[in-house]
């Protein structure tokens, strides 16, 4: 065999290696992105409906009117905690082992 061949062969075997690896590692991506994306939003979602449910139940607890500064507990039964806190005008809920807080 022509040895200008091999070397011209090995060439094209190795630039299709490396487009195949290209177009793995870029399906790749895009599928672990998708993945990381929908965790990101069923957690925000789950958190967005914590807090919902705690204001509803601090509103009806407090007939309307926030009490005055301090840190107060929801009641609801789930695996988060939700802790309120109370500064002046301003209620801020945060869930607990989960990253959101709203205002």
């Amino acid at each position: 065999m022509n040895t200008k061949n091999s070397g011209l062969i090995l060439l094209q075997t190795l630039i299709m290696v490396l487009i195949l690896a290209m177009i793995s590692i870029m399906t790749l991506k895009w599928g672990l992105g998708r993945y990381l994306i929908t965790t990101r939003v069923s957690k925000s979602i789950n958190c967005k409906a914590l807090a919902d449910a705690c204001l509803a139940q601090k509103i009806a607890l407090w007939g309307g009117t926030a009490p005055s500064n301090g840190t107060y507990w929801c009641g609801i039964e789930t695996a988060n905690d939700v802790e309120v806190t109370v500064s002046g005008s301003q209620i801020t809920f945060e869930v607990d082992d989960a990253d959101c807080t709203y205002n």
